[in-house]
């Protein structure tokens, strides 16, 4: 910069001298001074090397002068005609700086809340996420250390009661360690976690060592906390950037950013499946969400259909914005979406997490204001920007009389579909589950026990808003004479004894449960409310009785080991008197006989 500066002074019209003075400032990150290098250059000589309004506009969009960058760029495009690759990036720019004006012009809402001293510090505070029952923040903290990165990384838990940040903690050790760990992954019901560890130098113990400069780690939580993060493996790591986990609600799918060779760009997002709980080879998710640039900061919110990002490729404000896209019908995913401004700005945006209501979203900035290099802020959501909102399903499986807890498998089934959408287990320790709904479906809920009757439920959540979660402790039956089963997703119409192509999940599970147990005969009852005429609510009953037991038959399940039987209204379980106690009232159940 002394020789430039030197020979500006003898000749001030040195073009050259001008462009190396902006060259020199960009190596530096000083935009401005370098936009007025080039601003000296073009008006001297416009024509000395046109690439100079290039790099000219490149920087009025990246400082957020987007009228100036889209003057600018269309002079250099129509004016000199570029080779493609010039004429590529130039084109890139200026669609930016078109998109960036319009966003400017038409802000979305966006209202950030500082989260308080009680969980930012003076230090760099970032990568929120919030679990599933919306009572614990998991965020990594950035701490100055005598190590050879010069700092680091730790990951700490705010605790929630009422909306109101109660305690905040150090998730301690095994979690952190003198090495880099943040950017936690939680499983739906918070069992367990994948975090990042990067740089792992030193004599730090096997389960430390990893593949590359950042690896994924798994942990579970134990009744004495998380246990020692192990390594996912070669399977999913590799020598480059594996890093920014995020797991689907149903637990089949990993997503997570690397930048190992072979994919679009700098880095790019991956995921993994999870079968019979292995993993399966990485594969890149695609060229609709990645490009060229840096793709980081995945989340997959629990609907399990939208997808949240970084990217420094696609179309946007200026450094890396935040995006999100809408699983499709046929698996694959929708065109990105800018969140707009100000959400995004001119300088980078990152790591953004959402909660089950699909409404609050968390990140993370350096704005000022805060209490430290970055804080963690939260905000609602435009409406437009939403995920679907989920629920969940809570409590403890037993044995009904000894309430012994037990670990018994849960299938919940899209109705609809007659897919399997989740499958679980609950903890043989203490008999808890925990199971992530979303919105906008109707579900059948089956649990099983080798040994024990079945137990169903039924989900109606086609409502497209943010719903209560279930919270209720389920008691198995052992398998013995007398004790009914209520199917819950058996389905009629009004005064019809047709079976509605929803009941077939339900009565394939029976069936199932039936070939399992070969050695068992049912009685299939069916029950209506005491309203009408009680000789035909006898004969509705019989009927839908009789429709189950045929389909059963049709199976293959020998006649001689069901009988159906119509009770009408002479079983109640529930008062007549309220339409809720009558619903209760209409039902097809079971009875081991």
């Amino acid at each position: 910069m002394e020789l430039v500066l030197k020979a500006l002074k003898k000749d001030p019209k040195f073009i050259e001298g001008h462009m190396l003075k902006a060259y020199i400032h960009l190596s530096m990150s000083q935009p401005d001074p370098a936009i007025l290098a080039f601003e000296t250059a073009v008006k001297i000589n416009p024509n000395f090397f046109p690439s100079n309004f290039a790099e000219l506009g490149g920087l009025y969009y990246k400082t957020g002068a987007y009228q100036k960058a889209i003057e600018t760029l269309e002079h250099y495009l129509d004016t000199f005609r570029p080779k493609e690759g010039q004429r590529d990036r130039a084109q890139y720019f200026l669609d930016c700086s078109i998109f960036a004006k319009n966003a400017v012009a038409q802000p979305v809402e966006f209202n950030p809340v500082n989260l308080g001293p009680k969980v930012n510090s003076p230090l760099r505070d970032y990568n929120p996420l919030m679990n599933l029952e919306g009572n614990q923040l998991y965020f990594t903290r950035t701490i100055p250390d005598n190590v050879p990165s010069g700092a680091r990384e730790d990951i700490y838990i705010a605790f929630v009661n009422g909306g109101k940040y109660t305690n905040l903690i150090d998730a301690g050790h095994p979690l952190n360690s003198q090495m880099r760990e943040g950017a936690p992954a939680l499983t739906a019901d918070g069992k367990s976690m994948i975090i990042t560890i990067c740089e792992s130098y030193g004599n730090y113990g096997p389960q430390r060592n990893g593949y590359g400069s950042c690896d994924l780690f798994l942990t579970r939580l134990t009744d004495k906390g998380w246990d020692n993060p192990r390594n996912l493996g070669p399977v999913i790591n590799s020598q480059y950037f594996d890093s920014q986990a995020s797991i689907s609600s149903d637990g089949k799918t990993i997503y997570f950013s690397s930048s190992r060779p072979g994919g679009f760009g700098k880095s790019d997002i991956y995921y993994c499946n999870i079968i019979n709980g292995k993993l399966t080879p990485p594969k890149n998710i695609g060229r609709t969400i990645n490009t060229e640039g840096a793709e980081e900061g995945v989340f997959i919110h629990p609907d399990n259909q939208t997808l949240y990002f970084t990217s420094t490729g696609h179309i946007g404000l200026g450094g890396s914005d935040i995006y999100f896209c809408r699983k499709q019908i046929d698996g694959s995913w929708g065109s990105p979406q800018n969140l707009g401004y100000p959400i995004n700005t001119k300088e980078s945006e990152w790591g953004l997490t959402i909660d089950a209501s699909g409404s609050k979203a968390y990140f993370s900035s350096d704005r000022s204001g805060g209490f430290g290099e970055m804080d963690i802020y939260e905000f609602v959501l435009p409406q437009s920007l939403q995920p679907k909102p989920v629920t969940y399903f809570k409590g403890i499986v037993f044995e009904r009389g000894s309430r012994k807890p037990l670990d018994a498998q849960f299938d919940l089934i899209d109705i609809s579909t007659k897919e399997v959408i989740y499958s679980s287990t609950s903890q043989a320790s203490d008999g808890e589950f925990f199971l992530c709904l979303p919105a906008g479906k109707s579900y059948a809920l089956n649990v099983k026990k080798e040994g024990y009757l079945f137990y169903s439920d039924h989900f109606e959540l086609t409502q497209s808003k943010a719903l209560e979660p279930y919270k209720k402790n389920i008691p198995l039956d052992p398998i013995k004479v007398g004790v009914p089963v209520v199917l819950k997703n058996i389905f009629f119409d009004t005064d019809k004894f047709e079976l509605k192509k929803e009941s077939i999940a339900e009565l394939e599970i029976l069936y199932q449960f039936l070939t399992d147990n070969p050695s068992l005969n049912i009685e299939v009852s069916g029950h209506t409310d005491n309203q009408g005429n009680l000789q035909h609510n006898i004969t509705l009953s019989q009927n839908r009785a009789k429709t189950v037991v045929d389909y059963l038959v049709q199976k293959g399940i020998a006649s001689g080991r069901i009988v159906a039987k119509g009770y009408g209204p002479k079983q109640p379980v529930a008062d007549n008197e309220t339409p809720e106690g009558r619903a209760e009232n209409r039902r097809t159940e079971f009875t081991i006989r």
